[in-house]
Order: structure tokens, then sequence, then C-alpha cells
């Protein structure tokens, strides 16, 4: 609503012709953005990274040597996202991507889980985090993921989906997902829930990916997306319960959603 009310504003200054209009809204974008950090895939497609950088900060995710070609950027296989200010790395982590990250003043923890190439061995950080619930294979949850969310107050609750965190994403208060064991587990646990076919999101190497894998959210700015939904099948109808539901859409690529691992963002 601010952001909203100011370009409202700003819109009746342009048409006064105020000289200062264009200083003042470069001004206002550098103060509600500057914070932000975009934590993504460095494979992702250069016009979803300029896009980002236009709201704030990118860290680009770098291969790690135990993942397979496909998933070795992906963020949401190496990196879990506590809260906005805080999250748990894993283990031999790319040191670019371990520098990029001390840079940007996010809180910083060192998982317990040494990642192997092929599942269930690479889904230790792989979390989706609904409300005060963590949605988790949870025979297979690193530690120290699992410490420090239960030490904030938080409560686990097993599915048997490995990739929890790149099959969905909690948007508001409902979570967004093209999994049907989340949507069944969700439906027990009385969390909101809107499920979609992802058949059509590509995930290369693979014969489709997921919803979480190629977006993001944050209130500000709402829920990101790394192409178009007007180029899915049931992308009508997802819009349609987006917009139904009061959130924003971001398409940061005028092309198919491509699962990239997700965009994780932390506000400082």
């Amino acid at each position: 609503p601010l952001l909203n009310l100011f370009n409202t504003c700003l819109f009746i200054v342009e048409i006064l012709a105020f000289p200062c209009y264009y200083s003042l809204k470069k001004l206002f974008y550098e103060v509600i953005y500057m914070n932000l950090y975009f934590v993504l895939s460095c494979q992702a497609d250069e016009k979803i990274i300029a896009e980002l950088k236009k709201y704030g900060n990118v860290i680009l995710v770098y291969p790690h040597p135990n993942l397979n070609e496909a998933v070795c950027c992906h963020a949401d296989m190496q990196v879990t996202c506590i809260n906005q200010n805080t999250l748990v790395y894993a283990k031999d982590i790319n040191k670019k991507t371990l520098n990029s990250l001390k840079d940007t003043g996010i809180k910083l923890i060192e998982g317990n889980t040494q990642i192997l190439p092929k599942y269930p061995g690479n889904i230790a950080y792989n979390v989706l985090k609904v409300g005060r619930n963590i949605y988790h294979n949870t025979k297979y949850t690193d530690c120290i993921v699992r410490k420090v969310f239960t030490d904030k107050g938080y409560d686990f609750v097993n599915v048997r989906q490995g990739y929890a965190g790149c099959s969905s994403i909690y948007v508001k208060n409902f979570i967004l997902t093209t999994d049907k064991g989340i949507e069944k587990k969700a439906k027990e646990m009385g969390d909101r829930c809107f499920w979609f076919n992802g058949d059509d999101i590509i995930l290369k190497g693979y014969d489709h990916g997921f919803i979480g894998g190629c977006s993001g959210f944050i209130e500000d700015l709402g829920l990101l997306l790394t192409g178009s939904l007007e180029y899915h099948k049931e992308g009508r109808l997802v819009k349609e319960f987006l917009l139904e539901q009061g959130v924003n859409i971001l398409e940061l690529k005028n092309d198919l959603l491509e699962d990239i691992g997700g965009i994780q963002i932390y506000k400082l």
C-alpha cells in the first residue's frame, strides 16, 4: 500500500514536471530496496539477474562439487533460509558463494551434512517453511537446520517429498505447490494450499521442475517468477488465484517458467 501510494504521488509530480522527480524516485527505491539480497543460481538467465538488480543485491550460488550438473548451482540444494537475516549453508559450499554471502551481513551458520550426488543424499537443506511449521522428509534433515529451527520454536512436519523447498513456496498465508503429497499433508495440518500441475516448468536434465524452484516471495515485492504464467497451461488459473489473494506477481522474464533452485530473499 505504501509503495502504491508513493507511485501515485510520483505520477502526479511527473505530470506537473517537477524537476526533481527522477532524483526522488531513484532515492526512494534505493532506500526501500538497498537492503534486499537475492540468492540464486549463477546459471540463471542474465535477464532474470538484471531484473533483480533493479530491486536489490544479487548473490550468485556457484557449483557445489558433490551435486550433479543440472542442480549444482541451485540455492535450495545448498542453503536453508531460516529467516530474512539468517541461513544455514552446506558443507563444502563453493568458496565464491561463501565469500559473497559473508559480505552481506546475513548471519551464516555452517550445516553438518555432507551433500552427496544422489537422492536422498542431496536433500538435507531443501526444506519448506510454512508459518511455524517446517515441511521436509525429516529422516534426512540436516541436524543443524533442525536445531536452529527447533530452537526458534518451529515444528517439523514429515513428508515423503525430500525436495520440499523446491516443490512448493509459502506465499502470504498459503502454500503454492506442484506436489500432491505436500497438498495432502497441508490439508491434514490445516494449512491452506493451492496445487497445480508443474509439468510445464523447465528443469534442464529432468522431465520437469517445481514451482518452488522457479520462484521467491517477499511482501515488499510479491511473488517473483523466473518466467511468465502466460506460457503455462494452467497459468491463467494460478494467476487468478494469486490476484484473488492480493498477491502481486513479478515476472522476471517473458518466457517459460524455469526451475533454477529458487530465489531466496533476505532483508537486512
